[in-house]
């Protein structure tokens, strides 16, 4: 049987950093890893090749130098924030690793980066009134009003805070 490719879309395709994605998925998925980690991998693939074919880069992954994943890089720093570009960028090692592996390349651009560093920035502190507020909030009879409570002032005595991920909102079920 045939194939239905013609040589010159087969050249095209191999190594092309615009059509590797999709067996990179696979992987992923072979791997059992989250949906929302699937698709932060594909997205910085995705970026990059984006970034590549815009900028004239090359996009066959053999001919990848860490100079070009540091310019995408650098470009990521200029739209968002640090700890994205570090994410597209640990997203990125493990594309360039699973490649050298699959023997497409023969060592991964990342290899001797670093990533971006994430400045520290504080957590805002709430205002006496805003607190008075919540505690305000949290008043009554109820079991979720006196459970409210006991979180808040655990919170306000030792100091604890909620994850980023969370909302005061979330807790109150």
């Amino acid at each position: 049987m045939k194939s239905s490719l013609t040589k010159a879309s087969t050249e095209i395709e191999i190594g092309n950093i615009t059509t590797l994605p999709k067996s990179f998925r696979l992987l992923l998925l072979s791997e059992n890893k989250a949906p929302r980690t699937v698709e932060v991998y594909g997205d910085a693939v995705k970026l990059l090749a984006d970034y590549l074919e815009r900028t004239g880069m090359p996009l066959s992954v053999a001919a990848m130098r860490r100079e070009h994943i540091e310019a995408f890089i650098a470009d990521l720093l200029t739209r968002n924030k640090p700890a994205t570009a570090s994410n597209r960028y640990r997203a990125l090692q493990v594309f360039f690793r699973w490649l050298a592996e699959e023997g497409e390349i023969a060592e991964s651009p990342v290899r001797n980066m670093k990533p971006p560093i994430i400045p520290e920035t504080p957590v805002p502190v709430l205002s006496e009134d805003e607190i008075k507020r919540l505690f305000k909030a949290c008043e009554g009879k109820e079991f979720a009003d006196r459970r409210d409570m006991a979180i808040l002032g655990l919170f306000i005595d030792s100091g604890l805070r909620i994850s980023k991920s969370q909302t005061l909102s979330s807790i109150k079920t």
